[in-house]
């Protein structure tokens, strides 16, 4: 039996960390940008989850726009001042949904979230069980924003993210690297082995390709059959 009491006490710790982040000219018009690139590959679901989306919710009104019923979810005070603005949104934490049966959402959107939390792959994991189709995931890229800082626990490269998102289920579609942001749209699979939904093990060759692919910077690269 796993005994959690002194990991609840290190999560109570690190939400000292924590900090307002208001939306700014330059994350919207980012955002704006990938959803108008990608935003289609989303108009068949129905409901989204925008984990993690801080104090300025402003994924709603693109994804309201699409038609997808929206509801976001943040920590703290950030959630009454969201609250007073209109925005759907409760207070929970993106790493426990415990209040959301497996599958409750047709997409769960991410942006700029998983770099804070200290267990990313189990974060993947969670968000996984709680969709019924797509990830929407946008990280920083630490060749711009560096690996540290405050409340950043988990900021990885484009090799290390899609190793992880493999193993926690996801099969990435399609992916563009900018040099700020790493960016994602991802099919939920079936997690069957160590390699995720992939048939272990693949080959170094797989890998090493891969690798060589991750290099591209700001194109899109397609890695599914997204139509």
């Amino acid at each position: 039996m796993r005994n959690f009491t002194n990991w609840n006490g290190y999560l109570d710790e690190l939400m000292d960390d924590v900090y307002p982040s208001p939306a700014d000219d330059g994350h919207t018009a980012l955002l704006t940008n990938y959803m108008g690139r990608w935003g289609k590959y989303f108009k068949g679901a129905k409901n989204v989850l925008d984990v993690g989306c801080g104090d300025d919710a402003i994924a709603e009104p693109f994804f309201r726009g699409l038609g997808i019923s929206y509801l976001g979810i943040s920590v703290g005070a950030d959630v009454d001042l969201l609250a007073s603005k209109g925005r759907c949104v409760v207070n929970t934490d993106f790493n426990f949904l415990s209040d959301f049966v497996s599958e409750s959402f047709d997409l769960v959107f991410s942006r700029h979230s998983l770099e804070h939390s200290p267990a990313p792959l189990l974060s993947l994991m969670e968000w996984h069980r709680v969709s019924s189709k797509y990830l929407g995931l946008i990280v920083p890229n630490p060749a711009d924003t560096t690996f540290v800082g405050r409340n950043h626990y988990s900021v990885a490269n484009s090799h290390q993210m899609v190793w992880w998102l493999r193993r926690a289920g996801w099969k990435i579609e399609i992916a563009r690297f900018t040099k700020s942001e790493l960016q994602f749209v991802c099919t939920k699979m079936p997690r069957i082995s160590y390699e995720g939904f992939v048939k272990a093990p693949l080959s170094a060759y797989v890998h090493e390709s891969e690798r060589d692919m991750l290099d591209t910077m700001d194109e899109d690269i397609f890695f599914g059959g997204f139509e």
